[in-house]
């Protein structure tokens, strides 16, 4: 491209940055919602310590408060940082020594009696100043170096008794639940640990880093047999190991950088996103598209250290308001690249390591349809296994409910009750296992198709010898999804299908459809005439509206139930 294309990216970076440094620079108060449980508070600034509230959360005694807080005075810190670092900006550069002066301050950094995420965001944000911003004044470099010192002192202990005990990765896979040793919480804890060693060259830094490149190769290992916690978990563990990597010289970071399952986490990103809109990636299991884009600062980071082309195009599309102020600063890094070498993606059918993705193709008026393909054990992966969500112009117009509301209310139900997948409930009960096979995955000429055995992922108890669904989108506007199922006794086949919470509806002469975005998607099936009584509001919906629908086979011992979705203005 250009040179005046590739002054044009680093301009929209760059004013990007200013606005936020602009408005945290006005800002009074630390703000931070804690939207998973309905809360907003407003820490004083300068934040001086690792408060924990005491308002009282039904059913959970020791809410995780840190671990949201830390995410904002990290975002708050890398704005200004990088306003100052790479816009001159010298309000910012004094407002963030006062921030970083403060953090290096705080009494502890942990929330919790292990490796936590509190712990991980202070350290990084702690390493990766006094790494990255020499025009730190020297008091506050040698308060972080104490503030890491004192961390290596408190937390140190922890990572070594978690991991210490393993030679290799292949040791730590033989453990018991190897999968709970190396998920996101603890590693992202260690992870901090690890930095704080690199920054302030401690002598046991190359203890630190061998613990951490076992946990990743054990955690690559296990993802090669379906291990996941969805695209925003997996996002967020990259996200710390590649500013870890950043401390390491060339061929230990190439160890990990060069794993087949590296690539991995790239095709999640990639591959979950809606036609027009990489980032909004779909929502399908824990998943927050705005609130956690940190699979989106993973990848900017990785593409300044091992520069691809397809991952050039996917950064240029990625809207720079989405993205977090140190994705920003990594995209900065590595515009030229980024703007003079994009290859676009090929469309079609692809396996997205926690999801199947069929794509007609990637611009705003392409269709794309996500299911969800995961046996992980991981808590964040639901046991949801084909459901669907079907995106275009950068939405998702039929769309489960992501992340899950931790009280236990309505919203909680709906988000992760039998109601918040739609794939069929048979005889009223839902899947409970993850124990799903992929049968096909393949694209012919404008059809791409998938197919998954869902059958041990219903309670036994049912007996039922046959559940599959398959899923084609066919000419880039045609969605059909067929389910068979076969069993001892078939009463009732239930569905539940929500869109997009922003969307409207309305359902006339049998068949139903969704306005959004400018779009029309009718939704029809031949074994159900669509009414206007079933479209509900269901209890602790977020603004989503369900289209309920119910198949009454008394005693059936086979039903075949298709659906079909097409967008058409007519």
């Amino acid at each position: 491209m250009s040179t005046s294309t590739k002054s044009t990216f680093t301009q929209h970076i760059e004013t990007e940055l200013a606005r936020r440094a602009a408005h945290y620079l006005h800002e009074r108060y630390l703000v931070v919602d804690y939207y998973r449980i309905r809360r907003r508070l407003a820490y004083p600034l300068p934040v001086r310590s690792l408060h924990i509230p005491e308002l009282p959360i039904p059913d959970i005694p020791l809410y995780p408060w840190a671990t949201w807080m830390t995410w904002e005075l990290e975002e708050r810190v890398h704005s200004l940082g990088w306003a100052a670092q790479l816009l001159n900006d010298d309000a910012a550069r004094e407002a963030v020594c006062i921030d970083l002066l403060n953090l290096a301050q705080w009494p502890q950094y942990r929330q919790y009696p292990n490796p936590d995420l509190s712990l991980g965001h202070a350290t990084r944000l702690l390493a990766t100043s006094l790494q990255r911003w020499k025009w730190l004044p020297a008091e506050i470099d040698s308060s972080i170096e104490n503030a890491l010192r004192r961390i290596l002192q408190d937390s140190g202990p922890l990572v070594q008794e978690r991991l210490g005990a393993y030679r290799d990765f292949q040791q730590l896979l033989a453990a018991p639940d190897p999968h709970l040793i190396i998920g996101n919480i603890p590693t992202i804890g260690s992870l901090g640990v690890a930095m704080a060693a690199n920054a302030i060259d401690a002598a046991d830094k190359s203890t630190f880093n061998a613990y951490l490149t076992n946990a990743i190769l054990a955690l690559f290992a296990l993802r090669e047999n379906s291990l996941s916690e969805g695209v925003a978990y997996d996002g967020y563990v990259l996200d710390f190991v590649m500013d870890w990597l950043a401390f390491l010289p060339q061929k230990d970071k190439s160890t990990l950088m060069d794993h087949p399952q590296f690539g991995r986490f790239w095709d999640e990103s990639l591959l979950l996103g809606a036609p027009g809109n990489v980032a909004q990636v779909a929502e399908m299991g824990d998943v927050e598209a705005r609130q956690m884009p940190f699979h989106i600062s993973a990848q900017a980071k990785a593409n300044a250290a091992q520069p691809l082309p397809e991952r050039a195009w996917y950064l240029q599309r990625c809207p720079l308001e989405m993205l977090r102020a140190d994705a920003l600063a990594a995209l900065h890094l590595s515009a030229d690249q980024i703007v003079q070498s994009p290859q676009t993606p090929a469309a079609g059918a692809a396996h997205a390591h926690c999801a199947l993705a069929l794509r007609g193709g990637w611009e705003e008026d392409d269709v794309a349809v996500v299911i969800a393909a995961s046996n992980s054990p991981m808590g964040h992966i639901h046991p949801d296994n084909g459901a669907v969500t079907i995106g275009t112009r950068g939405e998702w117009f039929i769309a489960t409910p992501g992340y899950q509301q931790y009280l236990r209310n309505s919203e909680r139900e709906f988000s992760t009750g039998p109601a918040s997948r739609n794939t069929p409930l048979i005889n009223g009960q839902t899947q409970i296992s993850k124990a799903a096979q992929v049968i096909e995955l393949q694209s012919e000429n404008r059809c791409h198709h998938a197919e998954m055995d869902l059958t041990r992922c219903y309670p036994e108890d049912l007996q039922l010898q046959q559940v599959s669904r398959r899923v084609q989108l066919q000419e880039n506007r045609r969605i059909v999804i067929e389910d068979t199922i076969r069993g001892a006794a078939i009463n009732d086949i239930t569905y539940f299908w929500h869109a997009h919470p922003d969307a409207a509806w309305w359902i006339e002469d049998g068949r139903a459809r969704i306005y959004f975005q400018h779009k029309t998607l009718w939704i029809s099936s031949p074994q159900i005439e669509l009414q206007e009584n079933q479209l509900q509001r269901l209890r602790g919906s977020r603004g989503q509206l369900t289209l309920q629908a119910k198949v009454l086979l008394p005693a059936a011992t086979e039903s075949v139930v298709r659906w079909e979705f097409v967008f058409e203005d007519e």
